[in-house]
Order: C-alpha cells, then sequence, then structure tokens
C-alpha cells in the first residue's frame, strides 16, 4: 500500500481535530435564576404537581414579608392552602372518591 504525503497530512489533521475536540470539557450549565415571589392568584394557576411542592410555598410566602413569621403563614394556610387543596385533592391518597 502506497501512503501519498497529501493522504498522511488528511489523515493527521483529521486525527488531531478529533483529538482536540475530545479534550475539552463541556461549558458549566448557566445558573438557575433566583426563585421570584408569587402572588395567590398565580399559586392558584400553577398545575397540581407544582402547587403544592415545598419550593413553591416558599415562593408564595416570598410574596408577604408578614408570612415569614411562622404562625401568620399557619394562618395563611388554613385560610387559602387548605381550602384550594380540597378542590383539588378531593379525596386523600389512596383512598377511593366516594
Amino acid at each position: 500500500m502506497n501512503i501519498t504525503p497529501r493522504f498522511l497530512a488528511v489523515l493527521l489533521l483529521t486525527l488531531a481535530a478529533l483529538l482536540a475536540g475530545c479534550s475539552k470539557t463541556p461549558p458549566p450549565p448557566a445558573p438557575l435564576p433566583p426563585p421570584t415571589a408569587l402572588t395567590l392568584e398565580e399559586w392558584r394557576a400553577l398545575p397540581i404537581q407544582e402547587k403544592y411542592d415545598g419550593a413553591t410555598f416558599e415562593r408564595l410566602r416570598m410574596n408577604n414579608p408578614q408570612l415569614q413569621n411562622e404562625q401568620n403563614w399557619k394562618a395563611y394556610e388554613r385560610q387559602y392552602i387548605l381550602p384550594e387543596r380540597q378542590k383539588d385533592i378531593p379525596t386523600p391518597p389512596g383512598q377511593q372518591p366516594p
């Protein structure tokens, strides 16, 4: 088999390009934006899977500084969250609806 200098040069350049591409590490993922406050109306419009997540409750609490107080948050939950949950999820998990 007769290898020409041009073929050898193309082969070496291709190999060098492949090796150079393999040694690069991917850039780190972009940081997530900080969570934003959530109004009660925005919370009510969320899908059920997201609505009752702990992170979503934290966003809801961010909207009102008074809700940082645990007693105020519990009262808010009783007044707004629990009635909404009863509408969204009328039966406890594992039970069949009547």
